[in-house]
């Protein structure tokens, strides 16, 4: 974490706004507009908002009062919390001035362009103008649903490949597909149609997996912004068991987001170390070096603990 009181960013990097006291609130935008911030006195104390263009953001504050310069100090912000900024309480009609240097962000992961439904219907001359010419078999049970060989071909590399190889499923357009249950595979392929995935909330791991199977980069992205939303301290462990132990490669981004969060400062490092999952990442050793680097920079022989 960036905690030098000699950090001297370049001037682009701050953001400025004025209020007055008396329950006021302004937003305010990064240089490059894309993270926004809400400041305002409420209570009669000052608080500073992430309202978008990140997860969660470190900041270095400067707080000015009536034009002597009154506070200073460093906040790990996540999206939609409030921090208090430290400062005297502020008399009625003060002039304030708060400025913002953002030092560290965690974005909202970039969803890739792939190919829209109309997108992929115009494509090609050569469009199967069958519907519902392939059988899809889901699980164990080997649950049915049926969908167009076009549309798989057009929105995923992997089916591409399948159709256009020889393979026996080109021959005859079943496919088994024994490692996605029969709900993934709907939720995978109403995505494939409709670049939606309604019920991503109760399924994004199992949905991730399907979407890093069938290189499907832009639900893949989808569901690691789930997983982002769904990052809190008691599910933090287990979040980081999913990227760094079954994910593999795929799951590097979100690892290291995951990191970031538990990282973030000493508090939630320590409240994640106490919470039930973190029992199965003391499991896996370089999950706890990683933690352990990350944050301390030394390796779990060094160090045990927050």
């Amino acid at each position: 974490m960036a905690t030098s009181d000699d950090y001297l960013p370049e001037a682009d990097d701050f953001t400025k706004v004025e209020l007055l006291s008396s329950e006021e609130s302004k937003c305010l935008s990064s240089s490059n507009g894309n993270v926004q911030w809400e400041v305002a006195y409420k209570s009669h104390k000052l608080h500073l908002s992430l309202l978008s263009g990140a997860t969660s953001a470190e900041v270095r504050y400067f707080v000015y009062v009536d034009g002597g310069k009154k506070e200073s100090g460093l906040a790990v912000i996540q999206k939609g919390q409030s921090f208090d900024l430290k400062m005297v309480t502020p008399r009625h009609y003060m002039t304030t001035f708060v400025e913002l240097c953002i030092l560290r962000l965690n974005p909202v992961f970039k969803i890739p362009q792939e190919s829209t439904l109309s997108a992929a219907l115009s494509s090609t001359l050569e469009a199967d103008e069958g519907l519902n010419d392939v059988m899809l078999y889901f699980g164990p049970g080997k649950e049915l649903v049926q969908a167009s060989k076009f549309m798989l071909m057009a929105r995923s590399p992997v089916f591409k490949k399948m159709f256009e190889t020889g393979m026996k499923e080109a021959e005859s357009n079943e496919v088994t597909i024994d490692d996605i249950t029969l709900a993934v595979g709907r939720e995978m392929i109403t995505y494939l149609y409709t670049d939606e995935a309604p019920n991503i909330d109760s399924m994004v791991e199992e949905l991730w997996f399907a979407a890093e199977k069938y290189e499907l980069p832009g639900l893949k992205a989808r569901c690691e912004n789930e997983i982002a939303k769904q990052l809190k301290i008691d599910t933090a462990a287990h979040f980081l068991l999913f990227a760094g132990r079954d994910c593999g490669d795929g799951g590097i981004k979100m690892k290291e987001h995951v990191l970031s969060f538990i990282t973030q400062d000493k508090d939630t490092c320590s409240r994640v170390m106490k919470s039930e999952g973190w029992k199965e990442v003391k499991k896996i050793l370089h999950l706890v070096n990683a933690v352990s680097d990350l944050y301390f920079g030394v390796t779990l022989n060094q160090q045990q603990e927050c």
